[in-house]
This record gives structure tokens, sequence and C-alpha cells, in this order.
């Protein structure tokens, strides 16, 4: 069974009693659809896989939902701590997505930069509107910064890295997801692209299709899959036997390394990485 709940929640409470009574359990990707139906889960005590990519908050940490994604407030720490210790003399902008992920984020950087005497200039647009962040880029360079920090959700994320590096930016640029780039574009950005996130090897990866992006919305949604699979094939299919399962899920074994939930269903993953995006379209690690 497969529903597109077109990002909003209405279809998504109607894709979920459509298949509630056909499957003991279910993956979902973001955080929209997570939100709309996290106590339809609670309710029914079916458990799902989340990849949800929002605040950390007591909504995604219910008895049911085992969140495939990191703690978002763990990620902008790392992000936040690599911008601290190597741009500490630059003038630092932040491009903030509009979305519950960005305003995690603001807060975490805000906080880190105030340690050692900086202010950011902050930057907000929409975030699935691509001409309203081309318009807000525009006017984030009039400011002239030497590092943007971007972070949000996908679309927005998206139109505005790109938006960026179209404009002839030459300032260092750090996000929080790696994506498919225009190559020439990178390699005429010198002073830069990073991104943090956790490490992990595409090769142990899905090799059936030779198109699989090589990002990290590609790596967890395949682990969401061989985790819940892996579980099923162990345990059954009801519902209740497949929640214990996920709640005891130790070292299991990964793209991402050995991962573990806790039992508040967060996931446990092994190591955070800054990378650099590469002209030739790979990642190299610049810190561990």
């Amino acid at each position: 069974w497969v529903e597109d709940n077109k990002h909003s929640v209405p279809p998504t409470l109607s894709a979920f009693h459509k298949m509630n009574n056909s499957v003991p359990a279910f993956i979902i990707f973001g955080s929209v659809p997570t939100t709309g139906i996290s106590s339809q889960l609670k309710l029914n005590k079916k458990p799902a896989v989340s990849l949800v990519n929002a605040e950390d908050g007591p909504i995604y940490t219910t008895p049911e939902v085992f969140r495939a994604w990191i703690s978002i407030n763990k990620q902008a720490g790392v992000i936040s701590d690599f911008v601290k210790n190597n741009f500490k003399d630059k003038r630092i902008a932040l491009f903030r997505i509009k979305a519950v992920e960005g305003d995690a984020f603001e807060k975490v950087l805000t906080e880190q930069l105030k340690e050692i005497g900086k202010d950011i200039v902050i930057t907000e647009t929409f975030s699935i509107t691509d001409i309203e962040t081309r318009n807000q880029v525009f006017k984030l360079l009039d400011k002239n910064p030497d590092v943007v920090v971007i972070y949000g959700f996908a679309q927005g994320y998206i139109a505005a890295l790109n938006s960026l590096l179209e404009q002839g930016y030459k300032g260092a640029i750090i996000t929080n997801q790696d994506v498919q780039m225009n190559h020439k574009l990178i390699a005429n950005n010198a002073a830069g692209i990073y991104f943090g996130m956790p490490d992990y090897n595409f090769e142990k990866l899905v090799k059936s299709n030779p198109d699989l992006a090589d990002n990290l919305f590609a790596a967890f949604g395949y682990e969401s899959v061989k985790i819940l699979a892996n579980v099923i094939k162990k345990n059954g299919t009801d519902s209740e036997k497949i929640r214990n399962a996920l709640a005891n899920l130790k070292d299991f074994d990964t793209g991402f390394g050995k991962i573990s939930y806790d039992e508040k269903g967060e996931i446990h993953l092994p190591k955070f990485v800054i990378k650099q995006m590469q002209p030739d379209g790979t990642a190299k690690i610049v810190k561990e």
C-alpha cells in the first residue's frame, strides 16, 4: 500500500483510515504526515517507522512512532559547532527555511555564536516556494555575508542553495542536507560547500537501482524499509509484536553502522560528520 498526502494533513488521515485495517505497521516519509496521524497511531496501537525531519518534541516520541531520522537538535549542534570553530572571524548569515526545523536550528546557532560574541543576519523564506526563496537570496546577498548557513525543509533548501550558486556567491555555504548538485557550480565556489549529517556508507545500501541518488533521503528511506522488513520477518505481522520488537532493536547493522532505538522511539546513530562537496560530485569528510 502506498499513499501520497501531497504534504498536507487531511489526505494523510484519509490514507491512514483507508489502510488501517489492512496493514500492521506504517513507514512515513515526512513530518507533516507524522503530525497528522500520530494520535491515530497511538489510538489504534499501530507502530510506524517515520522519517521525521522536525524539531524534537513529544509528538514524535509517542510509543508507536520510531524515528528513522536524527534528532534535529543534535544535527543543529554539530553544524553550529563547525561554524563557530571555523568561521569566527567571518560575517555569518542564516538562510532559515520557514518550518519547525528552521526554528530549532536558529535557536541553536544563535546560542552558539553568542558564546564568541557574534550575531547573525537571518533571512527567512517559505519552505516550498521557489520564487519567494530566490527573491530572498537577492536580499541576502545585499548584506555581503562571508558564510551562509542554510537550514530547513527540502524544497526551499534546494532552491536557496541553487540560487546562491547561480548568482555567483563566492562565500562558504554550510547546509544540513546532501543533494545532487550542478558540478560546475560547485567548482566555481572556492570557499567550499559543507554539510553536517550522520555518516553513512552508501555502498552498503541498495544495489539493484543504479540511478538511486546518493543522498541522505535515499539512505534513510532504504534503511526504514529494511528495519521494518527485518522486524516483520522475525516477529510476524501482529502490530503489538512489531512495536515491541522495534522498541528492543539493538545494534542492527545498517549503512550508518549499528543502530538502536531507545524506549522513546529515538534512533541512535553512531556518528556525525562534516563533509565538503567536491566538483566531481563526491563528498569528502573534513571533520568527524
